[in-house]
């Protein structure tokens, strides 16, 4: 066996990653592909979503909505439906990366773009769901839903 020049290596406290594509984009909702996902994951911040325990947690949110803590409620649609309403907070220090507030209007903004087909949104059966986003102050808002 010989013995040859090591490699150069990153310092252990560095995390690199190889992708065998670029991400197409970096809009978080146009276009899913494996790449895009895993680089957006590593900013990217939704409201709420599952952790690594599976488990519901709030990454942008006070509390995730229940029907148990009143922040999520059935109601009756037209036609025998049910509809949910769900009430979110947005977490007091939860801001866009230049440091300005994210509010209500920014998710009532999201969820109006999100909602249009012309728009491109790779999930828009998600923002399809909800049929009005109800601004109850800046930082409070409640999903008005038309599935369970």
């Amino acid at each position: 066996m010989g013995a040859g020049t090591a490699l150069a290596q990153a310092p252990k406290d560095t995390l690199v990653i190889g992708m065998s594509q670029y991400p197409s984009s970096l809009h978080p909702a146009i276009e899913s592909t494996v790449a895009k996902v895993y680089a957006m994951r590593l900013g990217y911040r939704p409201i709420a979503g599952f952790n690594d325990d599976k488990k519901m947690e709030c990454f942008l949110c006070t509390e995730i909505p229940t029907i148990a803590n009143g922040r999520a409620k059935l109601v009756d649609l037209p036609g025998g439906k049910k509809g949910m309403l769900v009430r979110f907070t947005l977490h007091p220090k939860a801001s866009w990366g230049d440091g300005t507030p994210l509010t209500s209007k920014d998710v009532a903004f999201s969820w109006a773009l999100g909602a249009k087909p012309e728009s491109g949104f790779s999930r828009a059966e998600l923002f399809r769901k909800i049929t009005r986003v109800e601004i109850l102050d800046a930082k409070t808002f409640v999903l008005h839903m038309n599935k369970v």
